[in-house]
């Protein structure tokens, strides 16, 4: 992905960051040090965040370690200010794997959940008082309740069948069994893009972290969808038509 450059290596996939995940960086270093006027404070808001993208670069090592399994390559996960993406050199070709690669994502939130909720009983934390982040760090418990929190609401979000997202590759590849991949993909990109209005309308009268995921919702599911069709195409192609020639 342009404007993306390498921070690391695991797995035999490079890890990525979008120059705009700083902007995200500043932006709540800058909510700490506003609430506070303590530089300290900013370090540790920005820290926060950044705990809580590792915790979303776990969740993209999720499908690409499953994927490696599978058989496909994995060049590397990029981070962007609205979540991660881990590219695959190819689309899995039964449904069952897209379901496998798909589901894996989540079920390292839901394992990661419990974690950071018994340290924060170890701790002496309140279950109940997670830290807000926008307004003030809190203490180091309340943090670790908040990732606690932040992985159950990134285990059941991306499980939403709001395609590309996680749910949505799950409603794929179930649908793809009995329709084919591209009638699953049009009903699924459907779906899709019917929850990235709903996000972007109550994005706009909310949050507009939700309205960009939205549009990126939206675009995503037109962009696969297309390619779907092409690839399907091309597998239809015999192979002296692609080559222009006669058999």
């Amino acid at each position: 992905m342009g404007g993306s450059f390498k921070i690391g290596r695991a797995f035999g996939i490079d890890i990525k960051v979008h120059w705009t995940f700083f902007l995200l960086l500043a932006f709540f270093a800058y909510v700490g040090y506003r609430d506070s006027n303590d530089p300290l404070t900013a370090l540790v808001t920005a820290a926060v965040i950044v705990a809580l993208f590792f915790c979303v670069l776990l969740h993209e090592f999720g499908h690409s370690l499953v994927a490696q399994r599978l058989g496909i390559e994995v060049p590397d996960i990029t981070l962007l200010p609205i979540g991660g993406l881990a590219r695959l050199k190819t689309l899995p070709d039964k449904p069952v794997d897209e379901v496998k690669i798909a589901l894996a994502g989540p079920l390292v939130n839901v394992v990661l959940a419990p974690v950071f909720f018994g340290l924060a009983l170890l701790l002496g934390a309140n279950l109940l008082n997670p830290a807000n982040i926008l307004e003030g760090v809190g203490s180091f418990g309340e943090v670790i309740v908040y990732l606690g929190y932040i992985n159950v609401v990134l285990a059941v979000f991306n499980l939403i069948p709001a395609f590309p997202m996680d749910g949505g590759r799950v409603l794929r590849g179930l649908l793809a069994t009995r329709f084919g991949p591209v009638r699953a993909t049009d009903i699924s990109a459907g779906v899709g893009q019917f929850f990235a209005i709903a996000f972007f309308v109550i994005g706009l009268l909310t949050n507009p972290f939700l309205a960009l995921i939205g549009i990126f919702i939206f675009f995503g599911a037109s962009g696969e969808t297309q390619m779907v069709r092409q690839r399907e195409m091309m597998r239809g192609l015999a192979v002296s038509d692609v080559m222009g020639t006669k058999p």
